[in-house]
């Protein structure tokens, strides 16, 4: 066998679709070197001029199967993010560090530009999560069930910028409800497979006046209301439970966050921080309700219980639409307050000892929440704080994100 690899390369590339202009990756031309180097160069053009992640794999028989990633040693550059400015790029592969000794004409490479635009509902974007380790719990202010403080390993991940909307949430019940996997009860939406109707996903207008999406008999058609003659269409929804929050997510082939991924990303890199951007909270930074002689960390200057001004219209419900504060290090908006966010754990004690990727107890009958919402106070809006609902709750102030 010759320590050379030799490639027969049929170059496939394409793009991931999302809701803006989708990238593309073009003029692809391969040159394998007789010392195992692959010299691969291409085009990237994104019409957005959003940063890429640019990824290779590679098949070992024909492209039936893509299971060989070539690893960063190997690689001349590091290629995940990628700007779309014109002229031609290189990427070098020293594939004998990956396939050592290895020959074959039947290998093919596969480039691929995801530019972290969604391929679900319009205009879902994502934060790339860097993997790292951190301390979780709190370590400033004693929260009981926010102890013992705990080292947890992640691997990267994706997470939605912004807490989904009433408008996304709205596509996904329309196209479920095209694809015949869910159906309307008593004002209620439900799996159309639960014929008992058991496990509620989402609460129409008609059901709870705190939701601003209803369903409109005559048209079978999901619709998202106004309040006030403002839009609901960017606020965050409530009224969903846990499952229908799962459902959104196995519809599309997200995610919910574990708990660990959600405190991780809500850090936004720092450690020991009561709230995403720093130790102390007021109206500049989150949608909550304020009030500066209960808490030291709360430097509002209003003394007794007080909504948002901004968003207290005098009809309740008063969240912001998204996007509405400044974000964390990370990219991620109202990782403290506007509204609760489901967590794909179930509810328990946090363990003694170090964790890696850690998805919380087997079993149980709550299931996790995190963030606070603009109905809460500033000790409930802490990054470390947890709480709990069982999953199928569906509230004014509790909605999700999503993860992949």
């Amino acid at each position: 066998m010759k320590n050379n690899l030799i490639f027969a390369l049929i170059l496939l590339f394409g793009s991931t679709c999302f809701a803006n202009s989708n990238p593309a990756v073009t003029n692809v031309t391969v040159n394998p070197q007789s010392d195992g180097r692959i010299y691969i160069y291409y085009w990237l053009a994104d019409a957005d001029n959003d940063i890429c992640e640019v990824s290779i794999k590679v098949s070992a028989d024909g492209g039936d199967t893509w299971t060989i990633t070539p690893s960063p040693s190997a690689l001349s550059e590091a290629i995940g993010q990628v700007a779309p400015t014109p002229g031609a790029k290189r990427i070098i592969w020293d594939s004998k560090i990956d396939l050592p000794g290895v020959y074959g004409t039947n290998y093919k490479v596969k480039l691929t530009a995801d530019d972290g635009q969604s391929d679900g509902p319009d205009g879902i974007i994502f934060a790339n999560i860097p993997a790292g380790t951190f301390q979780m719990g709190d370590n400033l202010d004693g929260i009981s069930n926010s102890q013992p403080v705990h080292t947890v390993t992640l691997s990267a991940f994706q997470m939605s910028k912004h807490e989904i909307t009433n408008g996304q949430y709205c596509q996904y019940l329309n196209a479920a409800l095209a694809a015949n996997q869910i159906t309307v009860y008593n004002n209620r939406v439900y799996a159309k497979s639960d014929t008992s109707h058991s496990y509620p996903y989402f609460d129409t207008t008609a059901y709870s006046s705190y939701s601003y999406i209803g369903y409109l008999t005559g048209n079978q058609e999901f619709n998202v209301f106004s309040k006030n003659g403002r839009s609901m269409h960017n606020d965050p929804v409530v009224e969903v439970s846990w499952y229908g929050a799962d459902a959104f997510c196995d519809f599309y082939g997200y995610k919910l966050p574990t708990e660990a991924q959600w405190e991780y990303a809500a850090r936004g890199g720092y450690s020991g921080r009561r709230f995403p951007w720093g130790d102390t909270i007021n109206h500049n930074y989150a949608n909550y309700r304020a009030n500066g002689s209960a808490y030291s960390y709360d430097n509002s200057s209003y003394t007794s219980y007080t909504y948002h001004p901004t968003w207290n219209d005098g009809t309740y419900l008063y969240t912001a639409p998204v996007g509405s504060f400044p974000a964390n290090s990370y990219g991620l908006y109202d990782m403290s307050g506007n509204v609760w966010e489901w967590c794909a754990d179930w509810y328990g004690s946090y363990p003694s000892g170090s964790a890696t990727n850690p998805t919380g107890p087997s079993t149980g009958s709550y299931r996790v929440i995190r963030g606070g919402s603009w109905i809460n106070v500033a000790d409930v809006c802490r990054v470390a704080n947890r709480y709990y609902y069982g999953p199928y709750f569906t509230i004014s102030r509790l909605g999700f994100r999503v993860c992949r």
